[in-house]
């Protein structure tokens, strides 16, 4: 863990979002930053070396993490650190490591109900309002 790690963090407690989404018949998550500076989060890019960077409209930037092994780390970079969004990163870890399950329990029918509750829990928290 670094200074690095603990600076992404603030950035994502602020900037960051957790999102949920059903991506065909499987509940699956993703991590991104919006900042107004690309500089910003080419270094973030460079830190957790995850990730990909596209310009929106309104000439804003975003990161956006997808891939499960890349969620996994990136996660693990920045908890520690983690303040505001400390609970749906943990949701989101879930979702990623029940999204690899292999072998036997494969075929495990209760996956797809823990996958379907932690990305419920997401989007609840992603509305809930804060004074």
């Amino acid at each position: 863990m670094s200074e690095s790690d603990a600076y992404i963090a603030g950035l994502f407690d602020g900037e960051g979002h957790v999102s949920a989404w059903l991506n065909g018949t499987q509940w699956t998550t993703a991590l991104s930053i919006g900042q107004k500076y690309p500089e910003v989060l080419e270094f973030v890019l460079e830190v957790t070396d995850c990730g990909y960077i596209f310009q929106r409209k309104g000439g804003h930037y975003t990161w956006r993490v997808s891939n499960r092994d890349d969620i996994l780390q990136v996660i693990r970079q920045v908890y520690p650190y983690s303040i505001i969004k400390r609970r749906r990163l943990k949701l989101a870890y879930g979702i990623a490591k029940l999204t690899g399950v292999r072998g036997p329990n494969l075929k495990d029918p209760t996956i797809g109900e823990r996958r379907y509750r932690l990305a419920m829990e997401i989007r609840r928290l992603n509305h809930v309002q804060t004074s």
